[in-house]
């Protein structure tokens, strides 16, 4: 794994160096979970300039997952390494830390963890415009879930294939997928039962207003306002707005009614600069094969 990392005291990286260094001595006590954490702690202060330690955060993060494939916490490191280099559009390395995190989470049985990681690769995937993997993720999330497990968490993955189907141009099969998610979610109390039923709607009308079903598309945001007034106010005022709409103008974009996980990424601006050259060429073993082949069960 190359030789120790020497802090250099003064540098504004020391904080991500002393996480790195300790990192790497857990790993070598056989600590991984300990490793993990430190590894976390670097993904989330490290700048892309500091080119040393985000090389070594990737080739740490790589050794924990395979010294300890079902660790929860090594799941966690992989997920966020993977935001970090997709903050910086690395995204065939960030791609692969997220289906990383995805077989982590498999390994060790934990279904809801793996469907989190799925949405996190196809956000990446989605922000490389892959959606052919986008696709993938999405079916894999489907494979995983049932409406008996988890409805709420069921109907939000409908939704977002929903929404997925409608940036391909298929707005029957995006239709399809919406409303079999808001009757999931008609008969269920709870806030967040309720407000992902009115994003299910706001999904739907976006989805009617862009085939020129404008009648259809306001009932939609006009039944999605009336539900989010009892839980989310400012919500409710956009979706409202947004039924007052022109018919053949352009929906204004909402920071509140956000379409789904499988859309465009924001992710963090905490670091303006892009990662080098190097960081982009790191090309582990089977990088291939974590990125292209069909996502079967892990």
């Amino acid at each position: 794994m190359g030789s120790p990392v020497v802090v250099k005291a003064g540098r504004p990286s020391d904080r991500s160096t002393h996480s790195v260094v300790r990192a790497r001595a857990m790993l070598e006590s056989r600590s991984c979970a300990e490793a993990a954490r430190s590894l976390i702690q670097v993904a989330r202060t490290i700048t892309a300039g500091d080119e040393e330690n985000v090389l070594l955060l990737m080739e740490l993060g790589y050794e924990a997952h395979r010294r300890a494939p079902r660790c929860a916490d090594v799941a966690d490191a992989c997920a966020h390494i993977a935001i970090f280099l997709a903050s910086h559009s690395a995204h065939r390395r960030a791609a692969m830390f997220a289906l990383l995190a995805r077989r982590t989470r498999s390994e060790a049985g934990d279904r809801f963890g793996e469907m989190s990681a799925l949405r996190l690769a196809a956000r990446v995937f989605r922000s490389a415009d892959r959606l052919d993997r986008v696709l993938d993720c999405a079916d894999a999330m489907d494979r995983l879930m049932n409406p008996e497990c988890s409805p709420v968490l069921f109907a939000s993955c409908l939704r977002a294939k929903g929404v997925l189907m409608r940036e391909v141009g298929r707005p029957d099969a995006a239709i399809d997928h919406l409303d079999r998610a808001r009757a999931i979610l008609d008969p269920l109390p709870g806030p967040l039962a309720r407000r992902t039923l009115a994003l299910t709607l706001v999904s739907a009308g976006r989805t009617s207003w862009e085939t020129g079903a404008y009648q259809a598309a306001r009932r939609r945001f006009r039944s999605a306002a009336t539900i989010l007034s009892m839980v989310d106010q400012v919500g409710a005022d956009e979706a409202h707005r947004m039924s007052q709409t022109m018919p053949g103008s352009p929906l204004a974009p909402s920071e509140t009614l956000v379409d789904s996980d499988f859309g465009h990424p924001t992710w963090p601006d905490r670091r303006a600069a892009g990662v080098s050259t190097a960081v982009r060429t790191w090309n582990p073993r089977h990088l291939d094969e974590h990125l292209d082949v069909p996502l079967r069960p892990a």
